[in-house]
């Protein structure tokens, strides 16, 4: 499961599908746009988790250059 989040989404797409739920209980403009954004960013959160996976290997890299040093 990857994080959904709306942030990409316009302000006024999010406004009329949250109107649309809370006024008229239309659901399916809410599934579309869930699934608009999960796909949008998921893209993001691959490359952020690819990101922080490589910074850690450098802190390993970098702590195990460390003890080799005082060794």
């Amino acid at each position: 499961m990857r994080p959904l989040t709306f942030l990409a989404v316009p302000e006024q797409a999010y406004g009329r599908v949250v109107l649309g739920v809370y006024d008229l209980t239309w659901v399916a403009p809410l599934c579309d746009l869930s699934i608009w954004a999960y796909e949008h960013s998921t893209p993001e959160y691959l490359a952020t988790k690819r990101d922080l996976a490589r910074a850690r290997l450098g802190a390993v890299e970098v702590a195990q250059g460390d003890q080799a040093v005082r060794a």
